[in-house]
């Protein structure tokens, strides 16, 4: 008996072929089995069409295989967002605000291309500019990512390349800033609420502690911590969220490791404490 004479039930929407090469024409529906689609009437009927094939059967061309590798432009299209997060975030205006001054910021204060340490050396005008746009090179890039892609794989990438491309600048060698501000912009559209959390905890630890580097470690463990809860109080849970979430934590707290070092040592600058002014700058800037 043809297969067409079999009483299956029927897609009557285009074969599966229809938008490849030699296939843009096939008039046929694909058949639709129980639990799966084959190539043959026995596992159409029976449903045992194999995993590895598409959704669809054409009569003529047979089953589809599934293409587990993405066309080169196809995989371009989606990536180029990432690529372009970790350039966009490798910019260090930190670095670039010293030199417009006439110094190289990592000759003065902590020796950090951050916004704190350009703050401190800087003053507060070019240390508020600098936290500005280290925070819109993490968010831009991400928003850009969503506005052409679904997938929130691609929306973390894009965040994780930012975040990477300002602690490590292929501008200067690979070595950059400890990335708070950048991380902020990056994770504000994915995980808005730890980092309202962050924030929150970033505050009330300078406040009480006057460290910047207390607060910014404190606030990178808020992150995952607000994860869970929020796992805890909603009840579902995204192993990929919150990996990520782990993933900045452990990178902030790493990035910082000498300020612990010094923390431990009772060396660490207080957050106001005035600093010796760069020579060449006159009027040397204040925090208080």
């Amino acid at each position: 008996m043809p297969v067409t004479d079999l009483a299956l039930p029927r897609r009557f929407d285009a074969c599966p072929y229809r938008p490849y090469p030699g296939h843009d024409a096939c008039p046929y529906p694909p058949y639709l089995g129980a639990y799966g689609y084959g190539s043959d009437a026995t596992s159409i009927v029976n449903g045992k069409g194999n995993p590895l094939l598409d959704r669809g059967a054409c009569i003529r061309h047979g089953p589809r295989k599934l293409n587990l590798m993405p066309a080169p432009a196809e995989l371009l299209r989606e990536v180029w967002p990432v690529l372009v997060a970790y350039v966009v975030g490798a910019t260090p205006f930190g670095y670039l605000a010293g030199k417009l001054r006439g110094i190289d910021i990592r000759q003065h204060g902590s020796g950090n291309i951050g916004a704190t340490n350009v703050l401190r050396v800087l003053g507060k005008p070019v240390g508020i500019a600098v936290l500005i746009l280290d925070m819109l090179k993490g968010l831009l890039p991400v928003l850009l990512a969503q506005a052409i892609s679904d997938s929130s794989a691609i929306h973390i990438a894009t965040s994780i390349a930012a975040i990477l491309g300002h602690n490590y600048t292929f501008w200067l060698g690979f070595k950059g800033g400890k990335g708070i501000a950048t991380t902020a912009g990056a994770i504000l559209p994915i995980l808005p609420w730890a980092l309202l959390a962050a924030v929150t905890g970033w505050i009330v630890v300078l406040l009480v502690t006057r460290y910047v580097s207390l607060a910014s470690i404190a606030a990178a463990l808020l992150i995952p911590i607000e994860l869970a809860l929020e796992t805890w109080i909603t009840g579902k849970w995204n192993a990929a969220v919150f990996g990520f979430g782990l993933f900045v934590c452990v990178l902030a707290i790493w990035k910082h490791r000498a300020n612990i070092a010094r923390l431990r040592r009772g060396e660490e600058n207080r957050f106001g404490k005035k600093t010796a002014p760069p020579t060449g700058i006159e009027n040397p800037p204040t925090l208080s």
